[in-house]
C-alpha cells in the first residue's frame, strides 16, 4: 500500500502550475477546494506565487522543484499523498517525477497522451508501484478520460458481460502550444501496436477474437438514426415523461434543454477520423484487460454505487472485449474522408525536418493557449454503444461544456487527483501500520488507467463537477451502428 500518512502536509501538489494548463488547475482548485490541503510546485517560484495571487489562493504553499532534479522531486513527493502534473511533453519532462512518486509511494496523475512513453513507464515502474500499492495514473485529461470512463460506465450499467463498445466523439475546442508540441512528438513516431499497453503474461493473453476484431481503420457510417434516437430521448425528457438517467445527481430539465440546443450536433450526420482514437483505444483496451482480471469493478461499487445511482450489479468486460472509436459528426461522407486524407498528409509532412520546422513556426508556442471566451464556449460529447454477449445494445452519453482540452481537462485531472487522495486516506484508515503487503488486485497499484485505478468514485466526482453521464438508452433496432 502507498504509505501516505498524516505526516504528509498535503493531499495534492500541483506540479508545473505556472504553465497554461497548470494555471487552469490552480484556478479550479482555488474555486472547488479553497480550504483543501493542496500546494503548487515548479521551477519558477515567483511565477507560482503570481498564479496563486491571481486566483486568490496566495495562502497556499509554493514548493521549488525542477523536473530534472530527482532529489528535489523526491523531497516534494514525500510531502503529499498525490502529485498531479501538467508539465509536458511528458516523455521529456516526466520521467524523474514518476520515479520520485514511485520511490516515495505517492500516487500520481497526469494528462499525457504519449502512449509510447507510458509503455516505457509500464516496463520500468509497473511492478514496483504494484508491489507498494502506488497508483501511477497517466491519461487523466481529454486523452483519455472521456473514452475510458464512459466505456467503464457503460459496462457497469449494462449489468451483463459486454463484448464490444464503439464510441463517436464530437467537440468544439482549440489546441494550445503545449498540446501542439506533444502532437508533433507523437506524429513523428511510428504508431504503437493495437495492444501496446495491454498487460503482459499468460493471464492477460489476447484472444483470437480480439486479434481478429480489433482494427484502427476509420469507420464512415451514417449517424442519422443515432441522432434521431437522441431527438426522441430529449423530447420525452422535456415533456416530463420518464427517462432513466442513472446519474449521481438528478439532471434538471433546464440542463437537458441546454444540452439539446448547445451540445447536440444538428446538421452533421457521418462518423469519421479521430486523431484521439489511436491513443484512447489503447488505453481502453488496457483498462478492459486489467479489470477483466481483477475484482475492482465490483470492489469499487461501495460506497459509490448507491449514492451515484449506478447499477447495484456491475457488468463486466468480456475476455473477448473489443473497442473502437471514431471522430466527429461530419456533414458528408466526402468531408469525413477528406479529414483523414488531410491528417495523413500532415503526418507525412512533419516527418520531414524542414517542413516540420515551417509548420511548427506557424502554430501556437508552448505557454500559449485558447482565450477565456473559447475555454468557456467549447464543449464535448461522446456517444458509446455497448454490445453484450446476448446481442443487446444500449447507448450511453458523456458531455460537458468548456474547452475539452483545457477547462474540462483541468476538471478531470484535479478530480482524479482528489479521488486518489481519497483512496490514500481510506488505505491509511484501514492500515495504521505499514499494511498487510501487496494486494493481489492488479488495479490497486502499478501504472494504471483512470478507469482501472478510480472506477465509480471518478464517475461520481466528474458528474458532480459538471461532466454529465447519461444512459442506458434503447437503440433503434433498425440502426446499423
Amino acid at each position: 500500500m502507498a504509505a501516505a500518512s498524516n505526516a504528509r502536509p498535503y493531499d495534492v501538489i500541483a506540479f508545473g502550475a505556472s504553465g497554461f494548463t497548470g494555471r487552469l488547475c490552480v484556478k479550479y482548485l482555488a474555486r472547488a477546494y479553497p480550504n483543501g490541503r493542496w500546494a503548487v510546485a515548479g521551477r519558477n517560484v515567483e511565477k507560482l506565487k503570481q498564479c496563486l495571487r491571481e486566483y486568490n489562493a496566495d495562502t497556499k504553499d509554493v514548493i521549488a522543484a525542477d523536473c530534472g532534479d530527482l532529489d528535489a522531486l523526491r523531497s516534494m513527493a514525500r510531502q503529499s499523498r498525490v502529485v498531479l502534473t501538467t508539465a509536458g511533453p511528458f516523455h521529456r519532462y516526466g520521467n524523474k517525477l514518476v520515479e520520485a512518486c514511485v520511490k516515495e509511494k505517492t500516487h500520481y496523475a497526469d494528462i499525457t497522451g504519449e502512449t509510447f512513453w507510458v509503455k516505457q513507464l509500464i516496463g520500468k515502474w509497473h511492478e514496483e508501484a504494484a508491489q507498494s500499492g502506488t497508483r501511477i495514473v497517466p491519461f487523466c485529461g481529454f486523452d483519455a478520460i472521456p473514452s475510458d470512463i464512459l466505456t467503464y460506465y457503460a459496462v457497469r450499467q449494462m449489468q451483463t458481460e459486454v463484448v464490444h463498445v464503439e464510441q463517436y466523439m464530437n467537440a468544439k475546442g482549440q489546441a494550445s502550444g503545449g498540446t501542439i508540441e506533444t502532437a508533433f512528438e507523437i506524429f513523428k513516431r511510428p504508431l504503437e501496436p493495437r495492444f501496446a499497453l495491454n498487460p503482459q503474461g499468460n493471464a492477460y493473453s489476447i484472444t483470437p477474437k480480439q486479434q481478429e476484431r480489433t482494427s484502427d481503420s476509420m469507420k464512415i457510417v451514417s449517424l442519422r438514426k443515432l441522432l434521431r434516437d437522441d431527438d426522441q430521448t430529449h423530447k420525452k425528457s422535456q415533456n416530463n415523461e420518464l427517462v432513466s438517467f442513472n446519474l449521481p445527481i438528478d439532471l434538471p430539465p433546464s440542463v437537458t434543454k441546454e444540452y439539446s440546443s448547445e451540445v447536440r450536433p444538428k446538421a452533421p450526420k457521418y462518423s469519421g477520423y479521430s486523431a484521439f482514437a489511436y491513443c484512447n483505444s489503447r488505453i481502453v483496451r488496457r483498462s478492459a484487460a486489467l479489470l477483466n482480471r481483477s475484482d475492482s469493478i465490483k470492489g469499487q461499487q461501495e460506497p459509490f454505487s448507491s449514492a451515484a445511482g449506478l447499477a447495484s450489479t456491475a457488468g463486466t468486460y468480456s475476455k473477448d472485449f473489443t473497442y473502437e472509436e471514431h471522430g466527429g459528426f461530419y456533414a458528408s461522407r466526402f468531408s469525413s474522408q477528406m479529414s483523414k486524407t488531410m491528417m495523413n498528409i500532415f503526418g507525412v509532412a512533419i516527418k520531414v525536418p524542414l517542413l516540420r520546422t515551417i509548420i511548427r513556426s506557424m502554430l501556437p508556442k508552448p505557454g500559449e493557449g485558447p482565450s477565456l471566451e473559447m475555454q468557456e464556449s467549447g464543449w464535448f460529447r461522446q456517444d458509446a454503444i455497448a454490445h453484450d454477449t446476448k446481442g443487446n445494445r444500449k447507448r450511453f452519453v458523456l458531455w460537458a461544456r468548456g474547452d475539452p482540452g483545457y477547462k474540462c481537462t483541468a476538471t478531470m485531472l484535479c478530480e482524479s487527483a482528489m479521488a486518489l487522495a481519497d483512496i490514500s486516506k481510506e488505505e491509511e484508515n484501514k492500515h495504521a501500520d505499514d499494511g498487510p503487503g501487496p494486494s493481489p488486485d492488479p488495479c490497486k497499484g502499478g501504472v494504471l488507467t483512470p478507469a482501472a485505478a478510480l472506477g465509480d468514485r471518478l464517475v461520481y466526482r466528474l458528474h458532480a463537477a459538471g461532466l454529465h453521464f447519461e444512459g442506458p438508452y434503447d437503440m433503434d433496432p433498425s440502426s446499423k451502428l
